[in-house]
């Protein structure tokens, strides 16, 4: 967009406008980027990339998806939200292509159960910690179970 408008008020041919676009954007942006500790920049990349590939695995699974399908989800799941700590309606996965019915009864209540655990970071442990004997067997004292 700047290379345009460079262009439209210049006579600078393409690369030209491409390298006065340039220069003129890092002379902006440098006393805002020279904030940014680079350690923060590192992890941020680090945790997209991160999101990128396990999103990239669990839709390698969903076989309706075509490969270019599930890039238009990744990026809009990556890149279109600020933020993941709500869950997605209905209506935004159907738009994303993904296959989504609304939950009833009990697996209704199972869903909310497990999202009251995943927006509390201290539950969240519950979510992955090994069961023990009595739970697997159905002998779980009252508290014993995440819910």
């Amino acid at each position: 967009m700047a290379v345009k408008r460079i262009r439209s008020l210049t006579d600078l041919d393409q690369p030209e406008a491409v390298r006065f676009a340039n220069k003129l954007v890092g002379e902006v942006l440098k006393p805002l980027t020279r904030r940014i500790p680079p350690e923060l920049l590192g992890e941020r990349h680090r945790a997209r990339l991160v999101g990128q590939a396990l999103g990239e695995r669990l839709l390698a699974s969903v076989g309706y998806l075509v490969e270019e399908a599930r890039a238009h989800v990744l990026e809009a799941l990556n890149f279109g939200y600020p933020s993941h700590t709500f869950p997605l309606r209905h209506d935004e996965l159907r738009s994303l292509g993904l296959k989504a019915e609304l939950a009833t009864g009990e697996t209704a209540e199972a869903l909310a159960g497990l999202y009251r655990l995943a927006t509390r970071e201290e539950d969240l442990v519950k979510l992955v910690h090994p069961a023990t004997a009595s739970q697997l067997h159905g002998t779980a004292a009252t508290g014993d179970v995440a819910a």
